[in-house]
């Protein structure tokens, strides 16, 4: 079922969902921010509201920080972000060439606006998307063939709520967030979803395998939960 939005005074947008299987209503902020109230299907959703906007204190302190887009910011592995004033600027350009990212802003424009926010942050995806094209398919090979894995296809995405995936025809798909990771967790990511061409489910069996070839999995098990998928990475938060 479909959710249904409705916008609370100094919270903002919040999504309800019915599910059948639902007993107690919960709620949840996701890593991108997005906040969820589960509800039992035979709740109404004015008994939902009520309830999240009883929580308001908690969601406004759990919200993750939204940061800004700043100038010199490195994007992903090579790219450096650039906002600059120009007297002949008429509106916002963005230009990503080289391993530079262009932000070009009329002179009376806040970098922190709004429009200037969506620019920076619509050319860094840009940037990203292009550096995992280059990166991630090469090196997911270079690992395929070192412990032995075999899979049909690679493809980048931009994805919310996770890293990677593998579908039951070893499909393997990799967020181009990936590229900023430190280059130990995205290795980390590549081999789950390696993994995932032999064992799908996160049983023993699983995490035996990548204990094979992925020596540090504990540690990475713990610092990949400090990062979600955006271009400003952050620790997420839930309940």
């Amino acid at each position: 079922m479909p959710a249904k939005v409705v916008n609370i005074p100094e919270i903002g947008d919040i999504k309800l969902y019915k599910r059948k299987g639902a007993r107690t209503m919960r709620l949840r902020i996701d890593a991108n921010g997005d906040i969820r109230v589960t509800l039992p299907h035979w709740t109404p959703y004015a008994a939902a509201t009520a309830f999240a906007a009883s929580k308001r204190t908690w969601i406004i302190e759990n919200l993750p920080k939204k940061e800004s887009m700043a100038p010199y910011m490195h994007i992903g592995k090579r790219d450096k972000l650039f906002i600059i004033r120009d007297h002949a600027a008429k509106k916002i350009r963005s230009s990503v060439a080289g391993d530079y990212i262009r932000i070009t802003i009329p002179l009376d424009t806040d970098i922190h606006s709004a429009d200037v926010q969506k620019a920076a942050r619509t050319a860094a995806i840009k940037s990203l998307k292009k550096q995992a094209e280059q990166y991630l398919p090469g090196r997911l090979e270079e690992l395929a063939r070192k412990f032995g894995y075999n899979y049909k296809d690679v493809r980048i995405k931009q994805l919310k709520g996770r890293w990677g995936s593998c579908s039951s025809q070893k499909n393997i798909t990799l967020n181009c967030f990936l590229m900023q990771l430190p280059d130990d967790l995205i290795d980390y990511v590549l081999l789950h979803e390696l993994a995932h061409t032999r064992i799908m489910a996160h049983g023993k069996p699983f995490w035996m395998e990548m204990a094979l070839y992925s020596p540090n999995l504990e540690s990475a098990r713990k610092s990949i939960k400090h990062y979600r998928p955006d271009v400003l990475n952050m620790q997420s938060n839930s309940n």
